[in-house]
């Protein structure tokens, strides 16, 4: 059984990430989803330490979660002539800070899938920052959905890719996802002009291929003040489904030093994004 945990904040993004999920998990075979929302602990002035709330406001929180998975929940059964799965749908409540709750439960999940942002401005920036925490810190692949996305099969893939050695363990990795049918893949390396020339992208490709020998596959390298910029915009010419890029755990005096493209492509996206880690497992 493959095991997917969708968060939820009960904003509009994180009830289409959550449709995405159950579209992408029924071409997933005997795969399950868990909707989970991590609720802050009650704290004060006074009595700094955390309090356990009140039943009715667990009650209250726990028909919340209920009503988001009802409303939202796919209610058509899968066609019985093909390949599509219905999907097992659980949930469970929480109370912790989100961010830290999700990393600590990817140990025992396939995936992670969830919304870039939150529905309000202060959602936005919130449920935002929680994503780039989970993109980076998780213990396997982490899916982040933007707002509109829809899922219609992930065939056309960019490689986001900036000289990091476990990028060639990546690869196959990715192109091995049950869940991916793989026909192009454009191994894209963007910077602003400070790092040095990229000359492995060609083998990326080779290694590639190893793995499916039908795929076609090109190697790309742009040029721009901005990173995500140019991204996103080869992203949007090329009608990509799925972008596609690993991330290191940088230290704290590293994240103040070094700018995070990760950082700003889970802000900016607007293409479902896929964050791989070297501890992933699939």
């Amino acid at each position: 059984m493959k095991k997917i945990l969708v968060p939820t904040d009960f904003s509009a993004a994180a009830a289409n990430a959550f449709l995405y999920a159950q579209q992408l998990a029924r071409h997933w075979q005997e795969a399950e989803i868990k909707v989970i929302h991590a609720y802050q602990p009650v704290m004060d002035a006074v009595n700094p330490y955390w309090q356990a709330p009140s039943p009715e406001y667990v009650s209250m929180k726990e028909g919340t979660l209920e009503r988001f998975v009802g409303r939202h929940r796919i209610q058509n059964p899968p066609d019985s002539n093909t390949l599509v799965k219905e999907v097992i749908i659980r949930k469970q409540l929480l109370m912790g800070y989100a961010s830290e709750e999700i990393v600590q439960l990817s140990k025992e999940y396939d995936l992670i899938i969830m919304s870039t942002s939150g529905e309000s401005n202060l959602l936005r920036r919130f449920f935002g920052s929680v994503s780039t925490h989970v993109a980076r810190y998780a213990n396997c692949p982490v899916l982040l959905i933007p707002p509109d996305a829809t899922f219609t099969g992930i065939a056309k893939i960019v490689f986001a890719t900036d000289h990091q050695p476990q990028d060639p363990s990546l690869i196959p990795r990715l192109l091995e996802m049950p869940f991916i049918k793989a026909q192009n893949l454009h191994i894209v390396h963007a910077d602003n002009g400070e790092s040095a020339n990229f000359v492995a992208d060609h083998y990326l490709c080779t290694l590639a291929r190893s793995v499916n020998n039908d795929l076609e596959c090109q190697t790309i390298n742009l040029q721009s003040d901005s990173v995500w910029e140019a991204l996103e915009t080869y992203v949007q010419e090329h009608d990509i489904d799925l972008v596609a890029m690993g991330t290191l755990h940088r230290n704290l005096l590293e994240q103040l030093l070094h700018h995070s493209t990760t950082r700003d492509l889970v802000l900016h996206a607007t293409t479902p994004m896929l964050v791989m880690h070297n501890v992933d497992h699939v």
